[in-house]
């Protein structure tokens, strides 16, 4: 009687190529006298297998591939967005199901094309700057060689039905300041003075309320007008879709007047824009000084007559310190405040690299060392895109507040993938990325 000898074994292609044997050893995969058995099968068990047959007379191989398949679904996120005119749009196709082989986007059933405002990939569709003419149901199709599936989403514009008019008014009057809103949900109305929140003041009235047609009404009321409470008010209505803006100047007839200024934490290498908070009316200049000097003083500054420094590649030796904004009138009256501009250094990470190829049960270790950037700083290592795996066993170690160092004991199999190190201080953060490619080892039995 001659005794067969059945053997299955996956085959990998990729970076991983080579053959495995197929584990048979649980309930859910089993070997048959020849038969290889998969209960509830997953996307995972799909891919080429082989089975190898011997007996005292020789060997004979055979190949097969297994095909998964699984419904299609898809979702189009979110499924509505309010987004004002000149503001960005963003849609997610979220697709679920296998194989995936074609994503596309249509609008109002017409297909979607990539364009100066348009950018269409294979999941996302992104619209910038957002015209009227974008307003509609997007569609979303995932198609395959046996079926498809789609969802829709809706661009909607949001609206600001009555927004207040800039205005000039003497001291000791009245003043109301209304904005009209709508959305769906309905949006919250906020407001602010000079990109501050309203003072809290018993001559500062806030409310709103919610008519019978779904509009919010919010109101600024003001008694007894000081100069101090001229400047930039801002209405702005927000809802979980998006949010819309309306900002306009009052003028409180009066000397020049300079609100307190926080101080500003600057990126270095950045553009750097301020915006001096100035009240009363008329004003016939405002300006920058500092050290004494009037900006601008160098190329890298220019000042506007509205208040506004702008600072290119700033430079932490030269453009940090004390700044001062000066207002003045025709009568030669002014008013004026100081800031502080602290120039920060973000942090660089310096370049890390891994072998092309590391065999499987070698030791290895990855090292992020941040080169620049102001303390402190936060480092952490990440594993395609996603915090560390606590079950992977690498050891994280601390070597200084500047490096951290990833330990792999052994490597295996499992480890293969990217490894991100992201540096984070109160500039800016940075990350750097390297791909782990595990070879393993090919046995036949």
């Amino acid at each position: 009687m001659i005794n067969f000898r059945y053997s299955w074994y996956r085959i990998r292609e990729g970076p991983s190529h080579g053959i495995k044997r197929v584990d048979a050893s649980h309930q859910r995969i089993m070997e048959l006298n020849g038969t290889l058995l998969i209960k509830k099968a997953i996307i995972q068990d799909g891919g080429k297998y082989l089975c190898i047959v011997n007996n005292s007379n020789g060997q004979e191989r055979a190949e097969t591939e297994l095909l998964i398949r699984d419904s299609l679904q898809v979702r189009a996120v979110p499924p509505a967005q309010t987004v004002d005119v000149g503001k960005t749009a963003i849609f997610t196709c979220n697709a679920s199901g296998h194989p995936v082989h074609i994503i596309s986007w249509r609008k109002d059933m017409v297909p979607v094309l990539s364009s100066r405002r348009i950018s269409v990939s294979r999941e996302e569709l992104r619209i910038s700057p957002v015209e009227r003419e974008d307003k509609g149901m997007y569609q979303c199709f995932v198609y395959n060689d046996k079926e498809s599936a789609q969802d829709a989403a809706q661009l909607l514009l949001g609206v600001l039905k009555h927004a207040f008019e800039p205005a000039k008014v003497e001291p000791g009057s009245a003043l109301s300041l209304k904005c009209i809103a709508s959305g769906n949900p309905l949006p919250q109305v906020t407001w602010t003075l000079d990109d501050l929140a309203i003072p809290d003041h018993m001559r500062f009235s806030v409310g709103d309320y919610v008519t019978s047609k779904a509009e919010v009404v919010s109101f600024v009321n003001i008694s007894t007008l000081r100069v101090e409470d001229g400047g930039m008010y801002q209405c702005m209505a927000t809802n979980e879709i998006g949010s819309l803006s309306h900002s306009a100047k009052i003028n409180v007839i009066g000397p020049p007047f300079v609100r307190i200024m926080k101080d500003i934490a600057a990126v270095e290498g950045d553009v750097l824009h301020v915006r001096c908070p100035v009240a009363g009316y008329p004003v016939e200049e405002v300006y920058w000084e500092k050290n004494g000097r009037r900006i601008p003083y160098n190329h890298r500054q220019k000042g506007f007559k509205n208040g506004t420094l702008i600072i290119r590649e700033i430079d932490r030796r030269s453009d940090g310190g004390e700044y001062r904004c000066v207002a003045r009138n025709s009568q030669g009256q002014r008013g004026e405040r100081t800031l502080n501009i602290r120039v920060l250094t973000p942090p660089v990470i310096e370049p890390f690299h891994i072998p092309e190829a590391i065999e499987e049960g070698a030791r290895s270790k990855l090292l992020c060392s941040v080169t620049k950037g102001d303390p402190p700083i936060t480092i952490q290592w990440l594993k395609d895109g996603k915090p560390l795996p606590h079950d992977l066993e690498i050891t994280e170690t601390i070597l200084d507040e500047f490096s951290k160092a990833l330990l792999f004991p052994r490597v295996e199999l499992r480890h293969k993938g990217n490894y991100t190190c992201t540096a984070r201080n109160m500039a800016a953060s940075a990350s750097f990325t390297a791909s782990m490619v595990i070879h393993g080892k090919l046995l036949l039995f």
